[in-house]
């Protein structure tokens, strides 16, 4: 199950951290993973090529939206989350136009943002070969296109999103109908944020 807004009309009705706790109250409510993306910003490689992208803010439990294995190193976890650490999961095409080799786990990568040029130590390197095939450059997923791979809390304190996320995956267990667990969900961030169908 995804859930998001309808709308970006008011900053209060996006939703956030607390939301996800309240959902993980839910009755057979499993696991709850928080996302959310900022794009155009820059990453320049060492043959001086810039690369636009976004920065994608996720957890440890992101891989119940798609797989998020590494060939190298480790995918956000839990503790960098909690410590809003300033780490980054890669493509290997990311890690051999910048770097010009794959294993760059300890390196910083270096993105300028409307915040600012940030500094971020590469943890991990998703899995996939350091040349893009056709087939790569059409899979356009959240981890596949995007600059780097961050905590979402560090994403929400470098762009001042303060405890809003974007969307919840949401993955459900036992002998229950997703679309009633979704009802549910959507159901009680309407009543949290004072809402009337604001959600799906």
């Amino acid at each position: 199950i995804q859930v998001m807004r309808m709308s970006s009309k008011e900053w209060v009705d996006l939703i956030t951290f607390g939301d996800a706790e309240a959902i993980r109250k839910i009755n057979y409510v499993d696991k709850v993973t928080s996302s959310s993306e900022w794009g155009g910003f820059e990453m320049e490689t060492r043959t001086d090529e810039v690369l636009t992208g976004s920065l994608y803010g996720t957890d440890q439990d992101y891989n119940i939206i798609e797989e998020a294995n590494v060939q190298l190193g480790r995918f956000i976890s839990e503790v960098d989350v909690d410590n809003h650490s300033m780490v980054a999961v890669i493509t290997p095409q990311t890690a051999f136009k910048v770097f010009g080799y794959l294993n760059c786990i300890g390196e910083q990568i270096e993105i300028d943002t409307w915040n600012g040029r940030l500094s971020f130590t590469v943890i991990g390197v998703l899995e996939g070969s350091m040349d893009a095939s056709v087939m790569d450059m059409m899979i356009n997923t959240p981890l596949r296109r995007s600059l780097a791979v961050i905590p979402v809390t560090t994403i929400n304190d470098v762009f001042g999103y303060e405890d809003k996320v974007d969307f919840f995956g949401v993955t459900v267990y036992g002998d229950v109908k997703s679309a009633d667990v979704a009802k549910s969900i959507t159901n009680l961030l309407d009543i949290r944020h004072g809402t009337t169908d604001e959600y799906y």
